[in-house]
């Protein structure tokens, strides 16, 4: 089996289509079908994610918001642009996953697609042509899905380095501490 890289255009698929016999259209069919169920989910998955990014993303800035007043006396002051840069980044996150759950275009089946005059005199006709139009859709959302993922890829990287400059931050807060350090016993 090839990757999707491998692409047909629509002349190839019907040259294909006209090779074939009942039996093979109704599972060319029905695997359309499938196909098309999971670039669903696959969106429905990637939505989710992406939602979720944005979330955490808006809980750092939160966190660092709320508690402005107190980085500058609980961190050393050359920690102060690292929480900085750490709410720049944490929106960046949040914004590159709201991106990828910003509504495109939407494409579907047309009214012709569903009821082609050429093809309403045979059903077997009729169906190879949905075949053509499930194989054109399915591009056409594979990409779109292709382009979510690219944002939460760098909503996920970026929120990271979000998390990585906190954590510093935090321990260094924590090493700071005149409490911890007493009941770890180092001061």
């Amino acid at each position: 089996m090839t990757l999707a890289k491998n692409q047909l255009d629509l002349h190839e698929v019907d040259d294909r289509l006209n090779s074939v016999c009942e039996p093979v259209t109704d599972h060319l069919y029905r695997f359309g079908l499938d196909l098309l169920t999971e670039l669903d989910h696959r969106f429905e998955y990637l939505d989710r994610k992406a939602t979720t990014i944005a979330g955490y993303s808006g809980a750092a800035v939160a966190l660092l918001v709320s508690t402005i007043g107190t980085w500058p006396h609980a961190i050393d002051p050359y920690m102060v642009p690292v929480v900085l840069v750490a709410g720049v980044s944490a929106l960046l996150a949040g914004g590159s996953a709201l991106a990828a759950t910003w509504m495109s275009d939407m494409y579907w089946f047309s009214p012709n697609d569903w009821i082609r005059k050429e093809c309403l005199s045979s059903a077997e006709e009729l169906k190879k042509y949905w075949i053509k139009c499930i194989y054109s859709y399915r591009q056409i959302y594979r990409d779109l899905c292709d382009a979510k993922a690219k944002w939460i890829d760098r909503a996920q990287n970026t929120f990271l380095l979000t998390t990585g400059l906190l954590l510093v931050a935090l321990l260094d807060a924590a090493w700071r501490s005149p409490a911890l350090l007493h009941r770890l016993g180092i001061r």
